[in-house]
């Protein structure tokens, strides 16, 4: 952030399959991806922020797959999102994202719920927030995964079957690492 702050850095992750690229340019609040169909000439040239109410995951995911090309086509320069999460502590949740052709492709990355309202209180004092994105992205191919797969036999009822799924995956980084994303809550449930 470089205003109203001076240098003040911003906790974020590129989305999967973003594309890198330097933007520096005023943000622009918005809630939803109808609001930007209703609000998109005011996004031209801009970074957008989305700060959406949290319902669910699924509501929210729409944003971070869509919302990178959609603001493209109201001629964006880049997107930034609320991590995709209920609550926060100060830790970037980030995802995939998928590019519509027909749009230039922009630098897309999550940001902290912490870091997207305070952006929001800003402009909501009518403080002009200028963003400077420096994003490198980087797509490896042929790389190995792995999956786990077990089998506890109960000593209660043996013969009966609970069958359980989860992921643990490395888009969060630092001390989220998949620990989180959704091994907490796998582990919760044994």
């Amino acid at each position: 952030m470089t205003s109203p702050r001076t240098d003040f850095k911003l906790d974020l992750t590129a989305l999967g399959y973003s594309v890198g690229g330097f933007v520096h340019a005023d943000a622009v609040v918005l809630h939803s991806l109808d609001e930007l169909e209703q609000r998109g000439r005011q996004v031209q040239g801009k970074i957008v922020v989305f700060n959406y109410n949290w319902t669910n995951y699924h509501a929210a995911s729409h944003m971070r797959v869509d919302g990178p090309s959609l603001c493209a086509k109201h001629g964006a320069r880049g997107m930034l999102i609320r991590s995709v999460a209920s609550k926060s502590v100060y830790s970037v949740h980030t995802g995939y994202m998928e590019y519509d052709p027909r749009y230039p492709r922009i630098p897309a990355a999550a940001i902290t719920v912490e870091d997207a309202d305070m952006i929001e209180r800003m402009t909501n004092r009518r403080q002009r927030v200028t963003l400077k994105l420096n994003i490198s992205t980087d797509f490896r191919h042929n790389c190995s995964s792995n999956n786990v797969v077990f089998e506890i036999v109960g000593s209660t009822m043996p013969e009966k079957v609970l069958l359980m799924g989860g992921h643990f995956d490395s888009w969060d980084t630092g001390s989220q690492t998949g620990a989180n994303d959704d091994g907490g809550g796998v582990m919760t449930t044994y």
